[in-house]
């Protein structure tokens, strides 16, 4: 008696499989880098081992606004200072943050504190040991986003390191586990030979675009943020900037210039990665 052949499992030709809302909320934060008048905003995605993180990440590749190292330090970030001044970096892809962190302690804490800095208040003037290295900008000091991957355990070995330094602080959290369902899913394409999707970079504009954003949305946002603010015991002012920015970047990858109704309940409904692990 033959075997009857297994069907096929269909995989989304531009998606890993059961990520498909996480891609489209780590390319909103990618189109953050466009958007006039705000930051970019930062992500962490925070799942098990062999949960594909450092795979999303990749999908990336190719979109000129992203850098992506495995390794890294302070000084390293150099060789990369005119992209960051004039804005053709915008996004840093850490692809192995564990690397970063086995440095000898000082070259990681300062690693990690320049990261934060670039994200949060932006690079100014550097004189030490090694000389004088000055950054300027246009207006203000140039900042750019990060993009990470870590797991559960990670983040609560070095909590204490990130809470110290206010590192994790700068990022949207994206906590996830996957399903038996998907689980199994995953193993069924791996078992029949399914390809990954290939890289997809972003097609970004050449210039940051600006967005409008009305009072009655902009008040949404902020409660949104001042929600999000009380989970981490913060005033929230950091969540509801990145949120103002998300709902942006939504409006202008949609190619709008005004924010609509649905791009905030599109990010009101991703919060639930923010608040909580989301299971796949």
């Amino acid at each position: 008696m033959t075997t009857p052949a297994l069907k096929p499992i269909h995989v989304s030709p531009d998606c890993l499989i059961g990520l498909k809302r996480i891609s489209e909320l780590i390319e909103t934060v990618i189109w953050t880098g466009s958007v006039r008048d705000e930051d970019p905003v930062s992500a962490v995605l925070i799942a098990p081992q062999e949960s594909a993180k450092t795979e999303l990440l990749k999908q990336y590749r190719g979109t000129v606004s992203l850098e992506f190292f495995s390794d890294l330090t302070a000084r390293g970030l150099t060789a990369f200072k005119g992209d960051i001044e004039s804005g053709r970096l915008r996004h840093i892809v850490l692809l192995d943050l564990i690397r970063i962190l086995a440095h000898p302690r000082v070259t990681a804490d300062r690693t990690i504190q320049t990261i934060a800095g670039l994200i949060e208040e932006g690079q100014a003037n550097i004189a030490d040991a090694g000389g004088v290295e000055r950054w300027k900008g246009d207006v203000k000091l140039p900042r750019i986003g990060a993009l990470i991957g870590v797991t559960p355990a990670v983040y609560e070995r070095k909590r204490k390191m990130f809470r110290d330094t206010g590192f994790m602080s700068r990022f949207l959290p994206v906590r996830y586990s996957y399903s038996d369902k998907t689980s199994k899913a995953i193993h069924f394409a791996i078992e029949h030979g399914t390809p990954k999707p290939s890289p997809t970079p972003i097609k970004l504009p050449d210039k940051k675009l600006y967005a409008r954003i009305s009072p009655q949305i902009a008040t949404l946002v902020k409660n949104l943020g001042q929600r999000l603010g009380v989970q981490e015991n913060t005033y929230g002012f950091r969540w509801h900037r990145a949120m103002r920015c998300l709902v942006k970047a939504r409006a202008i990858k949609n190619r709008r210039g005004v924010v609509t109704l649905e791009d905030f309940r599109v990010i009101e409904n991703w919060c639930e990665f923010f608040e909580g692990e989301v299971i796949l």
